[in-house]
């Protein structure tokens, strides 16, 4: 382990966790040194340094220790130094209130995770950030095109895009008329650069001023993405015409290299779904 290498709870919940893993407790700047699983038998808690991601299957632990609660988990791993706690497990209240109180982040894991692939990912991650985003970006780029093959509707690839950034996204067609509009489903953390959601930013836009602007500034090139009143916007292109324009939410100055990918890529498919709804109709 470096010790100069660490990632925050946020950049695992964008490029490390499994998709669906929740924040239940805690905030997502907690920073993460490495990740470690926890054994069913002792010693359960591998050698600690301090600041880990400690990965916790309780059906596991349970299988040693028949009346162990997450909660006496939780608090155990807090005395060792763990910032964050990560459990395939449904999450009590009372879990929480330990996970708070000892100021820890405590992640709520889907079901099916593999917290040996996890911990690989953590790691990885940690020791090098790049090379993890730009794999799950290509996750998210493969997710698209198998929706877009599947025929799924244009929603569900925007779903994709929101659950990936943890930020909205909006279709308008060429003449700046909304077609769709989608929030991430999973409250996996707050909108980067903002105080305010991404749902209020949308509703609080002016009425016509997505429009204004697109007469004065519209992307025309393929591929590029300028900042909008909303957010950030790149064109939708059908046969080399502007079918619409896809826009990632976002109050921030400046777009990730992660979001940029993932508005490329969901540009490129939702491009392909308005072409097949126009010749549907």
């Amino acid at each position: 382990m470096n010790e100069n290498q660490n990632a925050t709870v946020q950049s695992l919940l964008q490029y490390a966790l499994p998709t669906n893993t929740t924040l239940a407790a805690g905030v997502p700047e907690k920073t993460i040194t490495w990740a470690v699983t926890v054994r069913a038998q002792p010693p359960a808690f591998p050698e600690l340094y301090g600041g880990e991601l400690a990965l916790v299957s309780m059906e596991m632990l349970r299988s040693y220790d028949s009346r162990i609660t997450l909660a006496e988990v939780i608090a155990a791993l807090a005395q060792a130094g763990v910032s964050a706690v990560a459990v395939k497990e449904e999450i009590t209240q009372t879990a929480i209130n330990v996970a708070s109180d000892a100021g820890i982040a405590l992640l709520a894991l889907p079901e099916e995770s593999n917290l040996a692939r996890i911990e690989r990912a953590v790691n990885e991650l940690i020791v090098n950030q790049k090379a993890q985003m730009m794999q799950r970006a290509l996750e998210i780029q493969r997710q698209l095109t198998r929706q877009a093959a599947e025929n799924r509707d244009l929603n569900s690839l925007l779903q994709i895009m929101a659950r990936a950034t943890a930020k909205p996204v909006v279709v308008h067609d060429d003449a700046g008329v909304m077609m769709a509009q989608v929030y991430p489903t999973v409250a996996r953390r707050p909108i980067p650069n903002t105080g305010n959601s991404g749902r209020s930013l949308v509703q609080s836009l002016p009425y016509g001023a997505f429009q204004n602007w697109l007469a004065r500034e519209a992307p025309n090139a393929d591929g590029a993405i300028l900042p909008s009143p909303l957010g950030f916007t790149t064109v939708l292109r059908v046969e080399k015409r502007t079918a619409g324009y896809l826009s990632l939410v976002d109050s921030g100055d400046v777009l990730s290299e992660f979001d940029r990918l993932v508005l490329t890529y969901g540009a490129d498919v939702c491009a392909i779904e308005l072409a097949k709804s126009r010749a549907i109709a």
